[in-house]
């Protein structure tokens, strides 16, 4: 009985084992199964990540800097950057592959190289290079051996072969040159290449990698990888910030040996970015990237801007991107000065739809003038100081403008007559620097000042001014009463003349061609946001011009910049003055004089001046307006004859770009004047452009890259177009 119990128990205890050991392959099934499940899983995420290897939507955007999935890096909702490494360069290859490739990358898409490079040394009597090289020249003999055995038609077999062969055997023979070279020794590095594309997620950035992809393998040749998986440990292994790469990273990134020499040519020198700022100049036309200039980086600075180029290089369409810009800027007004007038009358246009525009024909017969007698204080006690006096000075020289200067030379008295007869006008309405004063100008004008000039008459101390305290000690009573009476006897003749000559002006009875019969007041000029002054001298020649107007051009032109500098300035704004055809300006009677501090001065007040010239070589050949030697940035159009070319090349310091404007120059254009692919940059590229230098030293060839739909507008129509119109 008791082995009985004994054998119960045991039989008990058996089946207790087993359902134990069942529930523990139960459990290692399970856990089997789960491993495998998660395993399926995460193959199923790789090949689905493989699957989207150029799909940058899938990964659901964020507006965090950076985040990652295994393909791609992000930042923000809309960038995304894809990685590769360069596995193999062909045997021959051109050295400005990265041109070649950033060539397929369009607009909003980079392409950059990042380049890893690691020295490296030939021991030549190293035993292990030596046996190596035994080995290469054995295993090439016998290929040699098997080839020349085999037949014609078998030698496709061997071509391979025998290729490689070739590569490696000058391989070894330049890396003998380079490194025993004692004249000119070379470095060798194993280099390895990263190419990092960044664009905006979409189907556009997928193309561009089938494309690369594309281009790399049956272009090219070189073989790339893909980057994905292991993106952030790529990347790091070429951080700057990472000193050497480790021997598995080394391992799974492959080299390229190659010396410094060949290295360097891998960096052709191309052109970076030119100029900084937020004013458009132009398209590069090597780089296709657009060209900036910051204007006004300091108050003070005074910056003179020339622009040249034949008649129809696009000099016009030039000047009218710019003052396009300048009219978007809260800092700045624009004062024009159109000498052939008309070609600025669409951009006024536009502006007075939303600020105060002026357009003032100052041409010949117009009647339109500026009068410069009434005084509107500025605020600034300064500027206010030398108002009184400029406003004295600008009545004074319009007068003498008036008399001609045979005149004042043969009549000594109409000089004084001006001069005594302004001053008997403040006197009388009691005007003096005093800003309080000024109110009593308002409704004056020159007529009201001419007047005045008929009332003077000399006093003895106007008669002795011509004589010196010496003479006037020996002088008796008699002798200052003969001089009184006989300087009266050359007045009452000087007189005379004074109103023959000044009443056919200002008499209303007698006003000759309305010269003076339309003013134009401070108070109509000083807060516009553009002023255009038309001279209408468009194929009128300066020989038809009378005395008279002949200098009331650069006087009034002068006059408006003043003021036009001064009171916006005051009130923190900057002048932006446009001088178009300014060689036309210059060839009148003292117009250099007269223009040329509004043009070259200005320091003080900030202003930016903007010459433009279809002739050139005048106003090189004098620079009597010292333009060539302050500019702050020139743009050179087509000048067609290479003796011109080479002048203004001199005068500008640009000959190192001289092939670029023979270039330039060379264009041939079936319609001179037509605004005639700006739209395309890359068509046609030294159409319309302009060699640019800057006084930084920087310098490019662009030209403006204006959609037609806006460059058809009459904002840019210009004069030569309007004519070849009509």
């Amino acid at each position: 009985m008791f082995k009985k119990k004994e054998n119960k128990v045991t039989s008990l205890s058996k089946s207790s084992l087993e359902n134990q050991k069942t529930q523990e392959n139960q459990e290692k099934r399970k856990g089997f199964l789960d491993k495998y499940v998660d395993l399926i899983k995460m193959w199923d995420s790789v090949y689905d990540e493989y699957r989207s290897r150029y799909n940058p939507e899938r990964a659901l955007a964020s507006s965090r800097r950076l985040y990652m999935d295994s393909n791609f890096t992000y930042s923000g909702t809309q960038n995304v950057t894809a990685y590769y490494v360069i596995d193999e360069l062909p045997p021959e290859f051109e050295m400005g592959y990265r041109a070649t490739l950033r060539s397929i990358v369009p607009e909003g898409i980079s392409m950059n190289f990042i380049e890893s490079n690691e020295p490296f040394e030939i021991n030549w009597d190293d035993p292990k290079v030596k046996t190596r090289l035994s080995v290469l020249d054995e295993v090439s003999a016998k290929n040699q051996e098997e080839s020349s055995k085999g037949s014609r038609f078998t030698q496709h077999k061997y071509v391979k072969t025998a290729q490689k062969d070739e590569r490696l055997s000058l391989s070894v023979e330049y890396a003998n040159d380079a490194t025993l070279s004692d004249q000119d020794k070379r470095y060798l590095y194993k280099v390895r290449v990263m190419i990092i594309l960044t664009g905006h997620r979409g189907p556009e950035f997928t193309d561009v990698l089938k494309d690369f992809e594309h281009m790399c393998s049956h272009r090219t040749g070189m073989q790339v990888r893909r980057v994905t998986g292991i993106i952030a440990d790529t990347v790091g292994d070429f951080s700057p910030f990472n000193s050497e790469m480790s021997k598995e990273s080394k391992r799974k990134i492959r080299s390229t040996f190659t010396s410094d020499e060949l290295r360097a040519q891998w960096h052709p020198f191309e052109q970076g970015v030119v100029g900084f700022g937020t004013t458009y100049l132009g398209t590069n036309i090597e780089t296709h990237s657009p060209v900036f200039h910051q204007f006004k980086r300091d108050v003070t600075d005074a910056e003179i801007v020339i622009v040249i180029g034949m008649s129809g290089s696009g000099k016009s369409f030039e000047m009218k991107l710019l003052a396009t810009q300048f009219a978007a800027n809260d800092n700045m007004i624009m004062t024009i000065n159109d000498y052939e007038g008309g070609e600025y009358k669409g951009l006024g246009t536009l502006l007075e739809k939303d600020f105060q525009v002026v357009s003032l024909d100052l041409g010949m017969g117009s009647g339109r003038y500026l009068d410069p007698v009434p005084i509107v204080p500025t605020g600034d006690e300064e500027m206010d100081n030398t108002l009184f006096t400029r406003s004295r000075k600008n009545i004074i020289d319009l007068f003498r403008a008036v008399a001609g200067m045979e005149t004042l030379k043969n009549y000594a008295w109409i000089p004084l007559i001006i001069e005594r007869g302004v001053d008997l006008f403040y006197s009388e309405y009691g005007v003096s620097i005093d800003t309080s004063t000024w109110h009593a100008l308002d409704g004056c004008s020159i007529y009201t000042v001419y007047n005045y000039l008929k009332k003077y008459r000399p006093n003895l101390e106007d008669v002795l001014s011509s004589i010196t305290e010496e003479d006037k000690k020996i002088l008796t009573e008699d002798d200052i009463k003969e001089l009184y009476k006989s300087a009266l006897k050359d007045f009452q003749r000087d007189y005379i003349y004074f109103l023959e000559t000044f009443g056919a002006y200002f008499e209303p009875s007698k006003k000759l061609n309305n010269y003076f019969k339309y003013p134009v007041y401070l108070k109509d000029i000083i807060d516009a946001k553009l002023v255009i002054c038309d001279y209408n001298m468009r194929g009128v020649p300066e020989s038809q011009l009378s005395e008279l107007d002949a200098i009331l051009i650069p006087m009034n032109a002068a006059t408006v910049a003043y003021y036009r500098t001064v009171y916006p300035f005051s009130r923190g704004l900057y002048n932006v003055k446009i001088w178009e055809e300014l060689q036309r300006f210059s060839s009148l009677p003292n117009a250099v004089e007269i223009l040329k501090t509004p043009i070259t001065g200005g320091r003080k007040a900030g202003d930016i001046n903007i010459v433009a010239s279809n002739d050139p070589v005048k106003l090189v050949e004098k620079d009597e307006f010292s333009l060539f030697a302050n500019y702050t940035l020139a743009m050179v159009g087509k000048i067609k004859s290479p003796v011109y070319q080479e002048i203004v090349c001199k005068a500008l310091g640009i000959t190192d770009l001289a092939d670029e404007l023979a270039e330039i120059g060379a264009v041939i254009e079936e319609d001179e004047g037509l605004v005639a692919g700006y739209d395309q940059v890359h068509a046609e590229p030294y159409k319309k452009a302009f060699v640019l230098k800057l006084n930084s030293g920087e310098s490019a060839v662009v030209k403006a890259d204006i959609p037609r739909v806006i460059s058809d507008t009459p904002l840019f129509r210009t004069g030569v177009i309007a004519q070849d119109k009509q």
